[in-house]
């Protein structure tokens, strides 16, 4: 608990003081800085991550509604009341550093601290500092709602300079609601259809430079004030769409597919956080700014041996192909395998969930501990490719989420 409560106050610190302008053009269109700003909303599931990203397939119950609508299907009540989530990024350096051990010392002492983290996030291309998740969210029977926040801290270093590391805070509001619908339920062939719809907020400042506010973090007053009201900033909103199907076979067998974010492109404008507050409905109606998210066809294998110890040890195996259409433009076996994810999950005596994966080729693992459904701790470590192509950037990463009232 101890390095959870240091990890989560390191990208607190940085989430509030990275703040300086760096740059005129704020969107994608005109600077490859901002390339991860028009990426659609997913809610960090520390289950999928360590299971290799998979899990279209599998059964999640309020999950379903970011993951797959149909498997809003099967009956369920759940609480989910709070879930929060801390993903720290280039995990395995920043730790190897004593960062994360003498994140106190950061603000008191910033400039000793510069260099080293300057080194870590400046190599060239994508990459981000960390990415902190809070929401709430129900399912009673086959609908399911939920209300979610999440903040990022994205990075971009350009290949002529490793020291000019620029950072992009960007943060989502989402209101999300799902209904899935199970027919031919007594047969041992049946199906699922589902549909979740999301309303998403999202804000993202202009690009910042790292090095002068890990400099300046003694002088807080200023930044917050430079952040409430002087700061450039891109104020979007957009309304995407999922569909899902499910064919339940015999035997735990399903087949999945997900049609994702249709509608999913973002709209908005150019403005200060102080203006949002006075002007918010302005805003929306004189959309200057519109940044495409394309839609995407997603495949998941899933299977639930079923055996007479399943209360021992239950085990889950999932294999998803993402991006359908992406993968038959440039078929190959280097394509196929960017494009697929697997993993399995052991649960044992419906405590301890034992969870590994491959995702795009790179190794993931995870843990959960389920205290009668109540409180779920989850710890997933994995690698994300940031670069243009697989092998160019793998960047590690360790997410930690916490559930009250929880049931998957």
């Amino acid at each position: 608990m101890k390095s959870l409560k240091k990890i989560i106050t390191l990208t607190l610190i940085m989430v509030v003081a990275l703040s300086t302008v760096f740059a005129e053009n704020i969107t994608p269109d005109t600077d490859v800085a901002y390339n991860m700003v028009d990426r659609p909303y997913t809610k960090t599931s520390a289950r999928m991550l360590s299971m290799g990203g998979a899990g279209i397939a599998l059964r999640s119950n309020q999950d379903a509604l970011y993951v797959n609508p149909a498997s809003l299907g099967e009956k369920g009540l759940v609480w989910n009341m709070p879930n929060v989530a801390t993903t720290i990024y280039n995990a395995r350096e920043l730790i190897a550093t004593g960062i994360i051990d003498n994140y106190q010392n950061i603000a008191s002492e910033p400039g000793k601290y510069a260099e080293t983290i300057l080194g870590i996030f400046g190599k060239a291309g994508n990459n981000k500092i960390a990415t902190v998740d809070a929401g709430v969210g129900a399912k009673w029977g086959r609908f399911a709602f939920g209300v979610d926040t999440q903040v990022n801290l994205n990075t971009y270093t350009p290949s002529t300079s490793a020291i000019d590391v620029a950072v992009i805070p960007q943060v989502d509001v989402v209101l999300s609601t799902g209904l899935g619908l199970r027919f031919m339920r007594d047969s041992k062939i049946n199906f699922d259809i589902g549909v979740a719809a999301r309303l998403n907020a999202r804000a993202y400042y202009q690009k910042l430079d790292a090095d002068y506010v890990l400099r300046n973090l003694n002088n807080m007053n200023e930044i917050f004030k430079k952040l409430q009201e002087d700061q450039p900033m891109v104020f979007l909103y957009s309304m995407p769409i999922d569909f899902g199907f499910n064919l339940n076979l015999p035997a735990g067998m399903t087949l999945s597919t997900v049609v994702r974010n249709i509608n999913g492109s973002f709209k908005g404008n150019a403005t200060t956080l102080k203006e949002i507050s006075s002007k918010a409905a302005e805003l929306i109606k004189s959309d200057t700014i519109k940044l495409n998210s394309p839609m995407s066809v997603d495949f998941g294998f899933g299977w639930k041996p079923y055996w007479g110890l399943s209360w021992l040890a239950n085990p889950n195996i999932a294999v998803d192909v993402v991006d359908i259409v992406g993968l038959t433009k440039e078929f190959s076996t280097t394509n196929l395998l960017a494009h697929m994810r697997a993993g399995i999950e052991v649960e044992i005596l419906k405590l301890l969930e034992l969870r590994a994966g491959l995702n795009q080729g790179y190794v993931s693992i995870g843990a959960g501990f389920n205290l009668m459904n109540i409180i779920h701790l989850e710890a997933s470590y994995y690698r994300l490719e940031f670069g243009e192509k697989l092998l160019d950037k793998p960047v590690d990463a360790l997410t930690i989420r916490m559930n009250l009232f929880w049931e998957r």
